[in-house]
């Protein structure tokens, strides 16, 4: 028997057409996936590199302690103000020949936003460039002085804090707050 032949069933071209359009969409949506999978990467990165600097920071300050409360050289500063209540004041244990501190005051007004709270070394009159000091929201300021200025006069060192105009840094002009000399 002779059968006759079957064409061969003609192929829908349509599948291909989707098939060709499934296969872009799934390269779009896998090459978005890859970018935000790299981009939340680099965002880690700059966060590790953040607390990398951070902890370095922290370390500095932790070894700037140990070296002040170490040092058999350490002295201990009483700060009292004029006419100031007795729970305005604090204490700053330095280390003169290292020019390394650490100071807790107390009982600070708050300034208004065009004002600061600077540390200034002062001997023969003559003052050191001031350390700007940052009060917590309670009035207290607990800072760890990894370089004291030295102060241009000669003579016995005392140590005052004076409310300055922002960014003055140069010499004292301010109000003083609060003024200690090292007990000898």
């Amino acid at each position: 028997m002779n059968t006759p032949e079957r064409p061969a069933p003609a192929t829908p071209v349509g599948w291909r057409r989707y098939m060709g359009i499934g296969l872009v969409v799934t390269g779009l949506v896998m090459v978005a996936g890859f970018g935000i999978f790299v981009v939340s990467i680099l965002g880690t990165l700059e966060d590790q590199n953040a607390r990398v600097i951070e902890l370095e920071a922290g370390l500095l300050r932790n070894q700037t302690v140990l070296s002040v409360l170490g040092s058999e050289q350490a002295e201990l500063v009483y700060m009292s103000g004029p006419g100031k209540t007795g729970h305005t004041g604090g204490r700053m244990l330095w280390d003169r020949d290292r020019r390394l501190g650490i100071i807790y005051l107390r009982g600070l007004d708050s300034l208004s936003s065009g004002g600061e709270y600077r540390l200034w070394s002062v001997a023969g009159g003559k003052p050191s460039s001031g350390i700007l000091l940052l009060p917590a929201p309670s009035g207290t300021i607990l800072e760890v002085l990894d370089r004291i200025p030295e102060p241009s006069g000669k003579g016995k060192e005392m140590f005052i804090v004076t409310a300055e105009p922002k960014g003055n840094s140069g010499a004292p002009a301010g109000t003083l707050v609060l003024a200690g000399s090292p007990a000898q």
